[in-house]
């Protein structure tokens, strides 16, 4: 059945981030050195600091960090995210080295999964006291950005190994799964990585998200070098066609997100301690015509000098 989309082209450009493993994202925007960007989202996970590179509308975010290196369990979910809504993104293109777990879905795969089963875990909240997001996670992946991807895919080299759809289905990490846990997630999914809490966040904070799942193992057959081996052999062409799909999203014009309409509630503003968080707390109100109630002043603090008190994430 054919993808419905209203997507529609504007004349000015939409900030598109890539968020990638580092052994991809050291790989886009060579020539743009690293920066930093301080997020003020201070969790178990980290320090908030999040490795970016821009080039006019296209920023590159290191997933797990580039320098300051994060393991899965650790990574700074939220706060990448929120280092791209910072940067101004309004649609957000992640990708990730995933493990098969259907025998047609072959090694060197690009998977455009559609449908998320997220077992880590991990906390998805990311406002807290204040504002809440009670989020309609279906779809998970944007529509639009999802045909984007299937479409940069023609005349190169993926367009024959493209997989359209799938369920993507998230552990924490570090470690793989046990053969008896493939075996129970062989039942939710198609394939299987450390990279899903990405998408809920990011409908959080009203961005759109589609994901990228290269496959590099038959899932209970793998090893970290392995997957290493197999992004740094095609990085060159990973690279060219997430920046062609980046470069096509910048000339979309993205609708607000169907997932929270209806789904928001809002309480004293003032409790959000996070700069960017408030202001798109506000932005969001004004986007789904919810009336803005009377504030104490904000507390949210400048992320350039302030700290906030670590939250679980």
């Amino acid at each position: 059945m054919p993808m419905v989309s209203n997507i529609s082209l504007i004349n000015e450009p939409t900030k598109v981030t890539i968020i990638a493993q580092k052994e991809i994202a050291d790989r886009l925007l060579e020539k743009q050195e690293w920066k930093h960007c301080l997020t003020n989202h201070i969790t178990l996970a980290g320090h908030g600091a999040v490795e970016y590179k821009i080039k006019g509308n296209i920023i590159v975010i290191s997933r797990e960090g580039s320098q300051d290196l994060h393991s899965p369990s650790r990574t700074q979910y939220g706060a990448n995210m929120i280092a791209a809504k910072r940067l101004g993104a309004k649609a957000v293109i992640g990708f990730s080295a995933v493990g098969s777990m259907r025998e047609y879905i072959s090694l060197d795969s690009l998977v455009i999964p559609d449908d998320l089963a997220d077992c880590t875990g991990r906390d998805d909240n990311l406002f807290g006291d204040g504002f809440i997001v009670h989020l309609n996670p279906n779809p998970p992946y944007s529509p639009d950005l999802r045909k984007i991807l299937l479409d940069a895919a023609t005349g190169d080299e993926f367009s024959g190994r493209m997989v359209n759809a799938g369920t993507y289905v998230a552990i924490p990490g570090d470690r793989f799964a046990t053969h008896a846990e493939s075996r129970q997630l062989t039942e939710k999914g198609h394939v299987i990585g450390m990279a899903a809490p990405e998408a809920t966040l990011a409908i959080e904070l009203g961005i759109h998200y589609a994901h990228v799942a290269y496959v590099v193992n038959a899932n209970s057959h793998c090893t970290h070098e392995g997957t290493l081996q197999m992004l740094r052999t095609n990085s060159g062409l990973i690279c060219v066609y997430l920046l062609r799909a980046a470069e096509a999203a910048a000339k979309t014009e993205f609708k607000p997100l169907e997932q929270l309409r209806g789904n928001i509630e809002v309480g004293d503003l003032s409790k959000l301690r996070n700069r960017t968080l408030y202001e798109t707390a506000r932005e969001l109100c004004k986007t789904y015509g919810i009336q803005l109630p009377e504030e104490t002043p904000s507390k949210a603090t400048d992320e350039k000098h302030g700290h906030a008190p670590p939250q679980p994430e």
